[in-house]
């Protein structure tokens, strides 16, 4: 442990790792979890998993190294044996301080890019490790574990491998979510009684008066809400009504307001949820903060996304984005932010699901000329939706439909 610990100072953690630091290690961990040898303390466990960290952070070599060698049975096996799944206290005394909090950040790199690793991580029983963790962290308001615990969470959910398929990150949000999934999955259910949505709803209390603890909450939230039960059970648990209430206490904390934003936006496809958006406080507070945040693009995007979600296919709920003065805020997030494509695509569907019912409103803009104006400089960046936008904004002139069809190349 000491020659390990003294290499990884001297040297490159990458290079450790590839001269057989990360086979070591794994031979450890698999030991000590399956009580081949006793583990010598809480320290050298912590250090050990600290070194996972510096070691395949650097490499995508060293993880694929550490898959083969049996690291992720050995992460999962040391966990249980060290009683995470019990209890999660990050502090119990000098020699154990950060064990939890080591363990989390391995977990996160060594399953990074790696779709192999998230899905035998799964299932180990990894998922139920996490899932206690994230349970007591939220119980004993743990910021740090809270928020190492989400970082874990969004590894597990994000398509950063290719090899992965969009069912298989949908199957495993459910399983987190407590929902049973389809045999073909290969996935069990939660041995624990627990889950993220029950995690997520019983947080509020110990949370509300913490805005990054909660910033955690609503990106996990954002995470898991894949489907339409997930999303149901959410918006049912009054989470809509806990995002206005942070918006309105934390208006001014900008990583609360983008995690907030996001989170509307995902949960906002649901009808019942656009209701509770448009004829409650949320909408108000969403506009004011694309006021004071006008220079952050993943607020303005979120923003224009939750307002483009609102008004589809509900002119009532357009009409009330007007009142509220909602196209200037669309408008100004297309002005300030013309040459973000993700930016000026959310605001494309804005405009489009405001006017698409509505006449009244669509004659409104076009009168303003400003949403024109910056539409057809928005075509440079991005064509096929500042075209559809001026198409249903009625201002899309015959001689550009003939030459346009979306996907298509302009003729010349």
């Amino acid at each position: 442990g000491e020659e390990l610990d003294t290499a990884l100072h001297e040297m490159d953690g990458g290079v450790v790792g590839a001269r057989g630091g990360v086979e070591a290690v794994a031979a450890r961990l698999e030991a000590w979890a399956r009580g081949v040898q006793e583990v010598p303390g809480n320290r050298w466990v912590r250090e050990a998993l600290a070194a996972v960290g510096r070691m395949l952070e650097p490499l995508e070599a060293n993880r694929m190294v550490w898959f083969g060698a049996g690291g992720i049975e050995g992460l999962v096996g040391v966990a249980r044996r060290a009683g995470f799944d019990a209890s999660c206290q990050d502090q119990e005394n000098e020699d154990g301080e950060g064990l939890v909090s080591a363990w989390l950040v391995a977990a996160r790199v060594a399953m990074t890019k790696m779709e192999k690793s998230k899905a035998r991580f799964a299932e180990v029983g990894g998922l139920d490790i996490l899932i206690g963790i994230l349970s007591r962290a939220t119980a004993t308001s743990d910021s740090r574990l809270l928020n190492e615990g989400v970082s874990v969470v969004r590894t597990l959910l994000s398509f950063d491998d290719p090899t992965v398929s969009v069912s298989e990150i949908f199957d495993r949000a459910r399983v987190l979510a407590g929902e049973p999934c389809a045999k073909e999955s290969g996935l069990k259910t939660l041995e624990t009684s627990e889950n993220l949505v029950g995690i997520i709803l019983s947080s509020y209390p110990n949370m509300r008066s913490a805005p990054g603890p909660m910033a955690d909450i609503f990106s996990l939230a954002r995470y898991v809400a894949v489907n339409d039960s997930i999303c149901a059970s959410l918006v049912d648990g009054g989470l809509v009504q806990e995002a206005s209430a942070a918006l309105q206490g934390f208006g001014d904390n900008e990583r609360l307001v983008r995690a907030t934003l996001v989170l509307l936006r995902s949960l906002s496809a649901r009808d019942d949820c656009k209701g509770q958006i448009a004829n409650g406080p949320a909408l108000g507070l969403i506009l004011e903060c694309m006021t004071n945040f006008q220079g952050v693009p993943q607020i303005q995007e979120a923003a224009c996304g939750t307002i483009a979600s609102v008004c589809l296919r509900s002119p009532a709920n357009a009409q009330t984005v007007v009142d509220y003065g909602g196209v200037d805020s669309v408008i100004g997030a297309l002005d300030f932010h013309i040459t973000n494509s993700n930016v000026v695509i959310a605001a494309c569907h804005a405009l489009r699901n405001l006017v698409s019912r509505n006449a009244e409103i669509r004659e409104a803009i076009q009168k303003d000329g400003r949403a024109e104006n910056l539409l057809r400089c928005a075509i440079l960046k991005c064509r096929d939706p500042a075209r559809a936008a001026l198409k249903d904004l009625g201002v899309l002139r015959d001689d550009e439909l003939s030459r346009w069809t979306p996907g298509s190349k302009d003729k010349q």
